[in-house]
């Protein structure tokens, strides 16, 4: 590498190493704008004349290269806990290349006792986990975990509230006790209520049946089936549709505010398509996925 004019340079055959991983490579060089020098007659030029030159090389910015290195490591770092393949991971890339990153995770209730348990305790283990790797590569990691409140209390209405919000409060408690920022998706609505209200009156039953694929909405009426306290077939199918509506809702909203990555503690097939244009981490092995109904 050489630093002079605070750039950075090194030959392209470095790419091609068996170690390296080439999608992780190719998106951190195009984020950091890297560009290519050739050498002819042993003199290194910008522009290729349409001959094959005697060598390549990769030129970025001094501070630009930095962060792509950072970024690549992490993501090589972070590559062994997958356990679905990331979505969108262009972005997440991009994302890592900031410097700091936003791991936003939204967290659901337990439906039998109203306290967490050691299975809640893993999952936040592993988010430890991934921040410590971020960390570890000079990569600031603000952690927002979500309690997903609304959902219990207005979306599933089995449950009694007294027991949501006892659960809540403890995961609260456990998170900022990690150092994470807690902010419950009833706080983040009632904060961003004006856009949310004009997203819910876009989002109407026929937009949601055109913006998402059948096997998401039949997903969610058989859940709703299960858990909305709704007993006829219209009351369980509009539970679904409020259900599917927030989801859209949350996930536009938290996007337009922090820009985050999205760690999630669900199975990927839950957060396909209502997820919109969220990236996402999937980091918890089978069997801490939603933690709380372990």
């Amino acid at each position: 590498m050489n630093t002079k004019e605070q750039y950075a340079r090194f030959p392209t055959s470095v790419l091609k190493q068996k170690n390296i991983n080439t999608f992780a490579s190719q998106e951190v060089l195009r984020v950091a704008e890297a560009t290519r020098e050739y050498q002819f007659d042993g003199s290194w030029t910008d522009t290729n004349p349409g001959k094959r030159p005697e060598a390549t090389r990769v030129v970025i910015e001094l501070e630009a290269f930095r962060k792509a290195r950072a970024s690549y490591l992490a993501w090589k770092d972070l590559s062994p806990l997958f356990a679905f393949d990331p979505v969108f991971p262009e972005n997440i890339i991009r994302r890592l290349s900031q410097s700091t990153a936003t791991l936003f995770i939204p967290w659901g209730v337990r439906n039998d006792v109203p306290y967490i348990t050691g299975k809640e305790r893993e999952a936040m283990d592993q988010i430890d986990a991934t921040k410590r790797i971020l960390q570890k590569r000079n990569i600031n990691a603000n952690i927002r975990l979500m309690p997903a409140d609304l959902y219990a209390l207005e979306v599933n209405k089995l449950l009694k509230p007294k027991n949501v919000n006892a659960y809540f409060d403890q995961v609260k408690n456990e998170g900022e006790k990690r150092g994470y920022t807690v902010i419950s998706w009833s706080a983040i609505r009632s904060e961003n209520q004006k856009t949310y209200d004009g997203l819910a009156a876009r989002y109407t039953e026929d937009a949601l049946r055109t913006l998402l694929p059948n096997s998401i909405i039949e997903n969610a009426v058989r859940a709703a089936g299960k858990n909305s306290g709704a007993t006829n077939e219209n009351d369980i199918e509009q539970a679904a549709f409020r259900y599917l509506r927030e989801r859209v809702c949350e996930a536009t909203i938290v996007e337009s505010l922090w820009q985050p990555i999205k760690l999630s503690m669900a199975a990927k097939n839950k957060d396909n398509a209502v997820d919109m244009g969220l990236p996402r981490l999937y980091v918890l092995p089978d069997y801490l996925v939603f933690p709380w109904k372990k």
